[in-house]
């Protein structure tokens, strides 16, 4: 008996131990899918127990459910009892589908599932929509709905705004952030949610669109700035258009979505007469058109009487007590022009007594006005001839120190300065013969183009790709940076300038006239000259008013005409 005893109490020892080390070693916990209940038309409730938690703490813990061909998961962590754990699912269920459902529970270094259960749906909810933030929003724009019944997986979510399909970022049950579609379409619409087949009722959303409040003016030159007020327009990196009278704008300066500044484009279809047309902006596939039409001004007036007919390359004119002067190569008459009579008249008088020449620049000084430098047959000429303008006589003076075919000039403090195509400049006084020579220019204009100008007691300097600004206290210049005047001998004449309304202007080739910006170092394409581009011209400059006289075209018959500029 007392070995019986022992035997059964040596039995009840390793039992008891082998009980022990399985506990032990079972650190994984244990989970149970219970049955699917509450089956019916707007789903299932998914059901599971844990019967051990294990010795690793629980990270996560849900079902899994899923057909041959899709798998879903729902996640419960961060309820406080996870005993006996269930959901109901209202989504992603097809009436007469077969479904296998298991509970899983995570560890950080296990997943544990439960045994499969399968059942039949009957079908899902009806997606609802209970709040979309922002109700209003521009193509691009994020939107989150939030209401219920949506599918936990993103793909089978779908958002539609105004009928367009947008793009869905992520979405739970209960949440779904899309990006508004691009579409041409602005205004009061509505957005609803395809959860798989089923779908929500539609509930109302606003689609902005660029608006136009205002703009700074309902007339402009082409060239001169506009401000265009509203809402909208410029959104999303979108691409912003805007158009006046249908000429496109192509550039912007400073633009926000509350405010473009915009250049008046150019209307080269019509360039001597107004243009008025619609004020519109698109953003993206969005546009809008102000209520207001917009005219853009032309500068440009064809003046009635012609320039007389010559043969004059690359001449100069000049102005003298309010009316335009210019010698004529072949007769050597000079030519008077009077801008309120528009008229035209040789002046009795003397022939010019020199030798015939191209490019020669004429500076005034009191009743005298002085020509100097040009050429012919490309040799440059250092001679001086005086003309007088009351008695209309030429005599010639001594030669200058330096010869030149092709100069520029300019007026500072009441002394005039001359700047040669070979990089010299020389302050001149004409009447008494006095020169005094200058540092030298930084830069040659062999092609025969060169301008100097004085804006606000200031001198700036031209040449093809270059500005230049000079500094008379120090007697030097300072390099401003590049332009875009080019040489092109195949195509364009040599470019040109004047001022006007102390704003320096360059007729480009005979075609394109371009503004100065001081404050922006930078010269704007304003306007494009309105005759032959292969006219020569000049230049009378009046105050607030510059006319562009032809003397003679290189290609064209009839080339011989005035324009009037005039752009305040």
């Amino acid at each position: 008996m007392n070995k019986l005893y022992l035997l059964l109490f040596a039995m009840i020892l390793l039992c008891w131990g082998c009980s022990d080390l399985e506990v032990e070693t079972k650190a994984y916990p244990y989970v149970i899918t219970k049955a699917v209940t509450d089956i019916n038309a707007s789903g299932v409730t998914l059901n599971a127990e844990i019967e051990s938690y294990g010795k690793d703490q629980i990270v996560d813990y849900g079902f899994i459910w899923s057909t041959s061909s899709e798998q879903y998961t729902y996640s419960l962590s961060g309820l406080t009892d996870i005993k006996k754990f269930t959901i109901r699912i209202t989504s992603d269920l097809q009436n007469g589908t077969r479904y296998t459902c298991r509970a899983y529970v995570k560890t950080a270094s296990n997943t544990v599932l439960g045994s499969a259960v399968d059942f039949t749906a009957m079908g899902s909810s009806t997606p609802t929509i209970n709040k979309i933030s922002p109700e209003s929003g521009f193509d691009g724009d994020l939107i989150t709905i939030t209401g219920n019944n949506f599918s936990n997986k993103t793909a089978n979510n779908s958002v539609y705004v105004n009928s367009v399909q947008a793009t869905v970022e992520s979405s739970t049950n209960s949440s779904i952030s899309f990006r508004l579609p691009e579409q041409k379409f602005s205004g009061s619409t509505t957005v609803y949610v395809k959860a798989g087949s089923y779908q929500s009722d539609p509930v109302s959303f606003f689609v902005d669109g660029p608006t136009i409040s205002s703009v700074s003016a309902l007339s402009g030159y082409s060239g001169t700035h506009l401000i265009i007020s509203g809402s909208n327009l410029t959104h999303n990196n979108k691409a912003t258009g805007v158009y006046l009278a249908g000429y496109n704008v192509s550039c912007s300066f400073n633009s926000t979505s509350n405010q473009l500044d915009v250049l008046i484009p150019i209307p080269y279809a019509y360039l001597l007469n107004n243009i008025t047309g619609d004020i519109q902006v698109t953003v993206g596939m969005k546009s809008v058109t102000y209520s207001k039409q917009f005219t853009i001004l032309t500068p440009w007036t064809q003046m009635a009487s012609r320039c007389p007919d010559g043969w004059c390359y690359n001449n100069n004119g000049f102005v003298y007590n309010g009316k335009g002067y210019f010698l004529e190569y072949n007769t050597l008459l000079m030519y008077e022009y009077t801008p309120s009579a528009d008229s035209w008249k040789a002046l009795s008088g003397d022939l010019f007594p020199g030798i015939r020449r191209n490019a020669s620049v004429f500076i005034t000084s009191g009743n005298y006005v002085y020509m100097i430098g040009g050429y012919n047959s490309l040799t440059p000429f250092g001679d001086l001839w005086r003309y007088d303008l009351i008695n209309h006589t030429w005599i010639q003076k001594n030669n200058l120190p330096f010869s030149s075919k092709f100069v520029t000039y300019f007026r500072l403090n009441g002394e005039i300065y001359v700047l040669t195509e070979n990089q010299q400049l020389w302050k001149c006084d004409f009447d008494n013969e006095k020169y005094t020579r200058m540092h030298d220019f930084p830069a040659s204009f062999l092609s025969d183009f060169g301008y100097t100008f004085v804006l606000s007691n200031t001198v700036y300097a031209v040449i093809y790709g270059s500005t230049y600004r000079y500094v008379a206290s120090t007697d030097s210049w300072t390099y401003l940076g590049t332009n875009d005047f080019t040489d092109d001998v195949y195509s364009s004449l040599p470019d040109k300038g004047f001022v006007m309304n102390n704003t320096a202007y360059i007729l480009q080739g005979g075609e394109s006239l371009y503004r100065y910006d001081v404050s922006l170092n930078s010269w704007t394409h304003v306007s494009n000259y309105p005759g032959s581009g292969y006219s020569y011209h000049f230049f009378f400059e009046f105050g607030n008013k510059t006319y562009v006289v032809v003397p003679s075209s290189h290609s064209y018959p009839g080339g011989q005409l005035v324009f009037l500029y005039q752009d305040q």
